[in-house]
């Protein structure tokens, strides 16, 4: 829980704009799509997203059947520093961790 915390607080540090009041920390609806959607929350903050955090309802699949539809453009995971873009699997995405977040 502590590399979570510390994590996120490292991102908001980095894009300040992205976690602030008004348009710029927007909260903008990401696209999940799969059996599983309905199980899984997805958003962005602001117009031109810096950081995007994915969420799995605990249980049994906790969104294992459910893809994200990134925003255009190269992300990277703050947990595990890879790389990714286009439509990925929920389950990459966590790799290990309760939430996912991303940066571009």
């Amino acid at each position: 829980r502590t590399v979570v915390i510390r994590t996120a607080l490292h991102a908001r540090r980095r894009h300040p704009t992205a976690v602030g009041a008004g348009p710029a920390g927007a909260y903008r609806r990401v696209a999940v799509v799969g059996p599983e959607s309905d199980r899984v929350l997805a958003f962005a903050r602001g117009a031109d997203p810096r950081l995007l955090v994915v969420v799995a309802r605990p249980g049994p699949a906790a969104g294992a059947d459910a893809e994200v539809i990134l925003p255009e453009g190269a992300w990277t995971s703050c947990f595990t520093g890879d790389p990714v873009e286009g439509t990925v699997a929920v389950a990459d995405l966590h790799r290990g961790f309760p939430v996912a977040l991303l940066e571009r």
